[in-house]
């Protein structure tokens, strides 16, 4: 049975209420969300329909590579989990950052200030990958003779890759 309305605490959204102006929460809907979010005051209506996907019969299916590193966090993480089972996708590069983002920022006595995760994301399967990263399934990692010479190894290396599968 689903209630007809209720509380909702959105992690994300009282993360970013904190940064957010209450004067500017009047015309803009996410921002009155995420503040209301924040103070705890968010109450909203349940929708009572039912949603209908269409899908196409058609699907083409091309091998397909995802350049990785340690600059890639939080959502492109989110993503990489769901396409990693597809066996059509190759992740190239190096670990990625192993961050969930969204954090909850915070000050504490005495004036230090502080930031929490707002969300644990997981494999379907329940293996994590915060503060260990994704793996790469072809590990390049850039030189430093790579970055004197301007060379984006990790690019050449998709690009080498891409080329021999399509052969």
């Amino acid at each position: 049975m689903v209630p007809e309305a209720g509380q909702e605490t959105i992690a994300t959204y009282k993360a970013w209420g904190e940064m957010t102006n209450p004067k500017d929460t009047a015309n803009n809907t996410e921002y009155r969300k995420a503040y209301l979010n924040y103070i705890g005051e968010y109450y909203f209506d349940f929708p009572n329909t039912a949603r209908i996907l269409k899908t196409s019969q058609k699907r083409i299916i091309v091998p397909t590579v995802v350049l990785i590193g340690h600059n890639t966090a939080s959502a492109a993480e989110d993503f990489l989990v769901y396409a990693d089972k597809q066996p059509h996708f190759t992740k190239i590069g190096s670990p990625t950052y192993g961050s969930t983002g969204q954090p909850y920022y915070f000050i504490l006595p005495g004036g230090a200030q502080a930031r929490v995760c707002t969300k644990q994301d997981t494999y379907p399967d329940g293996i994590e990958f915060v503060g260990v990263g994704i793996a790469p399934d072809i590990l390049v990692e850039q030189t430093l003779t790579d970055y004197l010479h301007n060379i984006d190894s990790v690019l050449e290396k998709a690009i080498k890759f891409l080329n021999q599968k399509l052969e």
